[in-house]
Parts: C-alpha cells; structure tokens; sequence
C-alpha cells in the first residue's frame, strides 16, 4: 500500500515547531505503520513521512541526504536531533535560559514641595523630578492608579501641609 492511499482520517502533519511536535508526530507515524502492517518497513514509513511535512519541517527535510531520506531509522533519529525536546540536557542545541526581569525605571532624584508660609494651611502640589529628564511633573491620581505623574496642575494631586517641627505622614 502506498502512504498516499491511507484513509483521510490518518493524516499526520509535521511543521517543525518543537520537540514536543516532533515526538507526537513520530508516535502517530509508527501507530499508522503498525495499523497498515508495516512497522518493519523503513523505505515505506519514510515515504509516508516525506508526505506528511510541511513549513519549516519540509524545508528541513529538502536538506537531507538521500539515505536519510529513504530510512525511518536514520530520519527519525534525524527529526529528534533537529527538534529537541525541551528536558533534554544542556548538550542539545537548545540552552536553557532563566527570564530576567526588565529594569525598574529610574527613580526620582528629589521631590520638592512648594514651601508655604509658616503660618498656612493652604493646598499644595508635590513635584516629582528626574535625573534624565528637564521636565518635572505632579503627582496626581485617577480610577485605574493610585498614584500618577501628570503635569496639568488641575489634574495634579492637593496636599494639605502645615508646618511642624517633625516629619508627618501626608495622608489623603
């Protein structure tokens, strides 16, 4: 029987994502051989493979030398090393890597508050001001944040402060 002529419901596809892939799509090559009768049979189960690939696994396969080609054996111990699997050990051509996470954003270099007279319980603005940048801004908060930065003064955050000989906690 040729692979070509198998039912629709055995077709098997091979793109060449991962390790993963390429070990499910091995099991389903060698279920089909051994559904047909023909799990001894390297020349048929690699013609078989050859009509299942597509993407970057075909164009993989195109690579390969013709002996690879016509023997499961050999391309199918060529599809592992191609697409390793991920719990392999450091050797295959995949290294493990450990995520670092992204840099904080540079903190601000000093907040000043507008100086009030000793005597006053006026509102006043928190400017926030940055090493890398001219610009200073406001806090100021909205419905999805606590606290923002923004440089409308309308939007920006009132702080009620009257001068003490010690440092307070500002609260809203």
């Amino acid at each position: 029987m040729d692979p070509e002529d198998l039912p629709e419901d055995t077709d098997v596809v091979f793109k060449g994502v991962d390790g993963a892939e390429a070990e499910s799509f091995i099991m389903s090559v060698q279920r089909i051989a051994r559904k047909e009768g023909k799990s001894r049979d390297n020349e048929w189960i690699a013609d078989l493979v050859a009509s299942c690939l597509t993407g970057e696994a075909l164009r993989w396969y195109v690579d390969q030398d013709e002996d690879t080609q016509n023997d499961w054996r050999r391309l199918r111990k060529a599809i592992l090393q191609q697409y390793p699997s991920h719990t392999e050990s450091s050797s295959s051509s995949l290294q493990r890597t450990i995520p670092t996470p992204a840099a904080a954003a540079t903190p601000p270099v000093a907040i000043s508050f507008t100086q009030p007279t000793p005597a006053s319980n006026s509102n006043y603005h928190i400017r926030v001001y940055f090493a890398d940048n001219r610009s200073n801004f406001l806090l100021s908060t909205s419905d999805n944040i606590l606290v923002c930065l923004t440089k409308n003064v309308k939007r920006a955050l009132n702080v009620c402060w009257t001068p003490k000989k010690e440092l307070q906690l500002i609260e809203k």
